[in-house]
């Protein structure tokens, strides 16, 4: 299966499929971990996870255990914005490609947290 791309306005692209880590996955890292790699041989390089079904800690030891350069898959993923720290420890990849802050009210310390990851730590 091959995936097209969409080219964002940073220049780099984000494949239009990916291979969401959901629901069906909630606290079962081991099993995170091992369809992740089925599903890079079946073709996708966009992984999401998610701080509430506990699936980030899984989708970066997926990710690892593939041993493909970070920066040619997209790794993204949705949590609250309490715990984005959390997400950057329990994925150890480095960097997020994208991330989804999720708040029930927008405030101005959410755009101090979303200045200070995009500095640190997205590609």
């Amino acid at each position: 299966m091959v995936v097209s791309s969409i080219k964002l306005n940073t220049g780099r692209s984000i494949p239009r499929v990916g291979f969401g880590t959901g629901t069906s996955f909630i606290n079962r890292g081991d099993d995170v971990t091992l369809v992740v790699q089925q599903a890079y041989q079946a073709g996708f390089r966009l992984f999401d996870g998610a701080t509430l079904y506990g699936t980030e800690e899984g989708l970066g030891q997926g990710i690892e255990k593939l041993g493909v350069e970070r920066n040619t898959i997209f790794v993204t993923s949705k949590t609250p914005d309490w715990a984005w720290t959390k997400v950057i420890q329990l994925i150890r990849l480095g960097f997020l490609s994208h991330l989804i802050l999720s708040r029930k009210f927008a405030n101005s310390s959410i755009f101090r947290v979303l200045l200070f990851f995009k500095k640190s730590y997205l590609f």
